[in-house]
């Protein structure tokens, strides 16, 4: 009797649960607005010079790893640098990451000139999502398929590699669509 009524308390909405999300937002909103009320985030939104600098770096590093990555993921889908050793291509990895630390680091700055607006921001917790997507599917493909790399250079790429390649470039194509948005429409 006493597990019915566990269930059944953990399977109705109450109104406590709802009230802790709440709270846990109310707090990570003051979180934001103190960041925002800081010296470095009044700096950065207010220099003539700091705030632009840090979006052109931000899309520069974008355009840098967005192009490595679209290089590995062509190769991946087995429809780009077909005459290239996909041993030769994912090497770029490495200047792949050196293009996503700029871009996180700008775009770290780029929040915190603004973050109560971000974390308001639809859109960019979308962005964060199809980034955080990225993220995952590019680590469970370094540990896992990534490991037989040496073996693709001898005949078609396994399935599980073109699915990678797939999942990659559409959701670095919709990260890069989105940040835009983000820019334009909050």
């Amino acid at each position: 009797m006493l597990g019915l009524h566990l269930l059944a308390s953990l399977a109705a909405p109450s109104a406590d649960r709802f009230r802790h999300v709440g709270e846990s937002r109310v707090m990570i909103e003051s979180w934001c607005q103190a960041l925002y009320d800081t010296w470095l985030s009044t700096s950065i939104r207010e220099s003539a010079w700091v705030y632009p600098g840090l979006h052109f770096a931000h899309i520069l590093a974008n355009t840098f790893m967005f192009g490595m990555i679209v290089f590995v993921d062509l190769r991946l889908l087995g429809i780009g640098f077909k005459r290239r050793r996909v041993t030769d291509i994912t090497g770029l990895i490495g200047w792949t990451l050196f293009g996503w630390v700029l871009m996180f680091i700008s775009g770290a700055f780029i929040f915190i000139s603004d973050p109560v607006r971000y974390y308001n921001s639809g859109l960019f917790r979308l962005k964060l999502f199809l980034m955080l997507l990225a993220g995952i599917n590019a680590l469970v493909f370094h540990f896992t398929a990534y490991r037989r790399v040496s073996t693709w250079d001898r005949g078609r790429l396994p399935v599980h590699a073109r699915l990678t390649g797939a999942v990659s470039l559409t959701s670095w194509i919709a990260v890069v669509i989105v940040g835009r948005a983000v820019g334009y429409f909050g």
